[in-house]
């Protein structure tokens, strides 16, 4: 529990001062929560003070966050619209999952991967914690702890990575987004396979899968290999991200009119549901 909170704590000032602080805001609350499920008896002095003080910095944060309102709309909404928090959070932490990916992939396996798949193993476990996504992200949790073991067992100790280093990677990421509003292409939980056990050569998927999964460099042992990811994309810029975000809840809404519409046997609702859902989807392919 102390080494998670710890690491949490860094990687929330890393964010910081890369200028994601909206993700340090929410890693900082995370890490409080870990903090207060201990019970008192077993939670020290140190630690509550800790969640004490990361509880300032959070206040301190929202209160500046709130008295620039009119100067930064984007970070007022990702603190008080959980919706759209959640996609903000979500979107970065696949820009970086995408990342790792394609390093594992390409078999660059630096200090970098590693302490990429820690904080995206941090990113995805808080999102599990604060917007209830533990069954949407699992299979991702998953592959981020197989290979930091698979790291640790087949790697000799890697120097902690460069601070410099890591402040460019997360700088790039966040400021990528201003030159483009495309955002990271997820990867599609269906075709993910993940092992229970990293150690057996896993059981083949069922399903045929159009992506095959990518050549890692020859180990001792066979093991399930994410499929091969897109390019890794980056951030997109709270007003794009809102306006998609906006825009698929609309598909979804009538998406399920259709449905809805079938199950009364309603033919021509569910075809003009289904029409201007067909409809929105083609401009959201435009953005």
């Amino acid at each position: 529990m102390s080494s998670t909170v710890g690491r949490l704590v860094a990687t929330a000032g890393d964010m910081d001062v890369s200028g994601l602080a909206a993700i340090g805001y929410y890693l900082r609350l995370y890490a409080v929560e870990l903090i207060l499920e201990e019970s008192r008896d077993q939670r020290s002095e140190e630690q509550t003070q800790l969640a004490t003080t990361l509880l300032n910095q959070v206040e301190e944060y929202k209160t500046t966050v709130d008295t620039s309102k009119d100067e930064d709309q984007g970070a007022y909404t990702v603190l008080h619209d959980q919706d759209k928090a959640k996609m903000y959070v979500l979107n970065f932490a696949m820009s970086l999952y995408n990342e790792k990916l394609k390093q594992l992939h390409d078999g660059n396996w630096d200090a970098s991967l590693r302490r990429g798949l820690w904080c995206c193993l941090d990113l995805f476990q808080c999102l599990g914690k604060i917007w209830d996504m533990q069954n949407e992200l699992k299979d991702r949790i998953k592959y981020c702890k197989i290979y930091l073991r698979k790291i640790a067992r087949e790697k000799p100790p890697m120097p902690q990575v460069d601070d410099k280093e890591l402040d460019e990677m997360l700088e790039r990421l966040n400021t990528e987004s201003k030159e483009e509003n495309t955002p990271p292409k997820f990867v599609d939980e269906s075709e993910e396979q993940v092992p229970e056990d990293p150690e057996p050569e896993p059981k083949p998927n069922s399903k045929p899968n159009s992506n095959p999964e990518p050549k890692m460099p020859e180990t001792k042992a066979k093991e399930a290999i994410p499929p091969s990811p897109a390019p890794p994309r980056s951030t997109p810029d709270l007003r794009t991200m809102m306006d998609r975000s906006a825009l698929i809840e609309q598909i979804q809404k009538k998406a399920k009119y259709v449905i809805s519409a079938l199950n009364y046997e309603d033919v021509s609702t569910a075809r003009q549901e289904l029409t201007s859902a067909l409809s929105l989807l083609q401009d959201l392919e435009k953005q």
